[in-house]
C-alpha cells in the first residue's frame, strides 16, 4: 500500500521521520513536499515528491497577503493530482489546509491529524468551505 504523507510548509524532520516506521508494516510512505523544503527532505528515508506551491510563483507581497487571507492559495500544490494518482491513501493535517482540500478533491481516501484547538479559528469564507468539506469527506480522523 502506498500512502502519501503531505509534509506542508515548515514541516520538521523529526516529525517526518516518524512515518518511516510505516515500512515495517508493508506500507510505503511517500512524502509530498514543497519544493522550498527539499533541503530538509534529504534527511528522510522515504520517496519524496517535490511539488511547487502557488505562493512560490506569486511573489507580489501585498497580493500574496490579500490572497492568503481570503483564499489559502499560496499553499496550493501545483501538479498535486498527478503526484498522487498512484497512491492508495493520503494523510494530511488540519481541516482548514488547502492541501487537505486538494487531497479530498483527488478522490483518494484521506486520513487527517487534527491539532487545532482554537474554536472558530480559520472561519473566513473559503476556509470555512474547506473545513466543512474535510469534515464531511475524510475517512478517519486522528485527534491530538
Amino acid at each position: 500500500m502506498k500512502v502519501g504523507i503531505i509534509l506542508g510548509p515548515g514541516f520538521s524532520v523529526p516529525e517526518a521521520k516518524m512515518y518511516e516506521k510505516l515500512k515495517q508494516h508493508q506500507i510505503s510512505p511517500i512524502a509530498l513536499c514543497p519544493a522550498s523544503e527539499m533541503q530538509k527532505s534529504k534527511n528522510i528515508d522515504m520517496e519524496v515528491r517535490k511539488l511547487l506551491l502557488f505562493g512560490q510563483i506569486n511573489r507580489v507581497p501585498l497580493l500574496r497577503q490579500i490572497i492568503q487571507y481570503f483564499f489559502p492559495f499560496n499553499f496550493y500544490f501545483i501538479g498535486f493530482n498527478n503526484a498522487v494518482k498512484d497512491l492508495d491513501m493520503i494523510h494530511s493535517v488540519e481541516t482548514f489546509n488547502v492541501y487537505t482540500y486538494q487531497a479530498i478533491r483527488s478522490g483518494k481516501p484521506v486520513v487527517l491529524t487534527i491539532w487545532e484547538n482554537i474554536l472558530f479559528n480559520n472561519e473566513q469564507r473559503f476556509y470555512k468551505k474547506i473545513k466543512a468539506l474535510a469534515i464531511a469527506k475524510t475517512k478517519k480522523f486522528i485527534a491530538i
